[in-house]
């Protein structure tokens, strides 16, 4: 048996290589893009904002520090970016494909990451602060507590409480895919549905949130951390803002508005997917100075008592709706790629005491683990 089990690890080399050499191929792929979308990110923050380029000094220690510091010139594109933005250069910013590239495969420990499907949240974190009302999990529908639901008593449970629902597939995210369903379009509408997903009750938000956009419930990001005994630690937080006749909000098509402090204090402006500032809401004309956010402290405890409940991720990004009541529920939560950049260049660095730096010139996932376990 040893033989033959020797002989199918032989015979599977050749297969395991290709896969391996495809997946660094797609994670190339992935870093061409995410350094394109910095390059145009710079150049559209200084067209709208009619800030010059970064002068030489700030552009040399830039280069320096990449190269020095995190082990490759080709992490300047983020970089200049939030320097463009803060308008200095600042030791400890993370740039976003570093974060990919090499933060996240050294905290993953060399291994798949917990999965944040959305059927699952509920179960993986003991707690009923998602939204959720039924599950679609290969080709069956369940309750949040997985008994399964007749077809004819489905639309009796997923309308008991209001006549619109929210359908959000899995591997769909920053506000793609999601759809607001119905009564009466209901049954048509799932009728091509192919994969998993979840079905979550609209969230009637707090009045202030109305009162910048009503048509779409604005998303609290929050990042946190799990990092070492400490537990879990608050790093960042924006708001995600629907206009323009959007009724959900899309990480492509909102407004970010960066929370500056921990008591919930809001930056003066606010930006669109173009990094073009705003003073005021285009629609509302809600006036982003001097205001703070509701319910701030409970939202963010919240997250960290969810984190400390999964100690297995390290950084998770937490999307929030706060309820007219101030009840604080979770929308989703992603525990791969949290798009740091944003919070990065707006009140950045938030990883300064992580020393992230360590794992620079580390290009696979065992040499991650590696540095990390040592």
């Amino acid at each position: 048996m040893a033989v033959l089990a020797s002989i199918r690890d032989v015979a599977s080399l050749p297969f395991r290589a290709h896969k391996r050499h495809r997946a660094r191929r797609r994670s190339r792929r992935r870093q061409k893009v995410r350094r394109q979308q910095a390059v145009a990110a710079y150049e559209q923050l200084r067209t709208t904002t009619g800030r010059p380029h970064l002068d030489s000094a700030t552009s040399r220690r830039i280069a320096e520090y990449c190269s020095e510091v995190l082990g490759s010139s080709e992490f300047q594109p983020w970089m200049r970016v939030y320097a463009l933005y803060q308008g200095r250069f600042v030791e400890g910013w993370i740039p976003d494909d570093y974060f990919s590239m090499r933060v996240r495969p050294a905290l993953s420990n060399g291994r798949p990451l917990i999965p944040d499907k959305r059927s699952l949240s509920r179960r993986l974190f003991a707690t009923e602060a998602f939204p959720d009302v039924a599950y679609f999990i290969n080709g069956q529908w369940f309750t949040t507590d997985y008994r399964v639901i007749a077809p004819d008593q489905l639309l009796g449970h997923v309308f008991a409480d209001g006549e619109e629902v929210y359908l959000k597939l899995e591997g769909t995210g920053r506000g793609v895919g999601v759809r607001r369903l119905g009564r009466s379009g209901f049954e048509r509408a799932i009728q091509s549905i192919t994969e998993n997903g979840v079905i979550q009750r609209p969230i009637v938000q707090h009045p202030w949130f109305d009162e910048i956009y009503p048509d779409a419930v604005a998303t609290l990001r929050i990042t946190t951390s799990y990092l070492d005994a400490a537990g879990p630690r608050f790093r960042a937080s924006y708001l995600r803002i629907g206009y323009a006749g959007r009724t959900h909000v899309e990480a492509e098509k909102s407004l970010r508005w960066a929370v500056i402090d921990r008591e919930g204090s809001m930056a003066g402006e606010a930006l669109d997917e173009t990094w073009r500032p705003h003073s005021r809401h285009p629609d509302s004309g809600f006036v982003f100075q001097d205001s703070q956010i509701p319910f701030f402290h409970e939202s963010v405890d919240t997250c960290l008592r969810l984190h400390a409940r999964m100690p297995h991720c390290h950084i998770v990004g937490w999307d929030v709706g706060i309820t007219k009541t101030g009840s604080v529920e979770i929308m989703e939560w992603n525990s791969g790629h949290t798009d740091i950049k944003f919070s990065e260049a707006t009140v950045g660095p938030i990883f300064l005491d992580c020393g992230f730096e360590r794992f620079a010139g580390i290009e696979n996932r065992r040499a991650a683990a590696r540095e990390l376990r040592s």
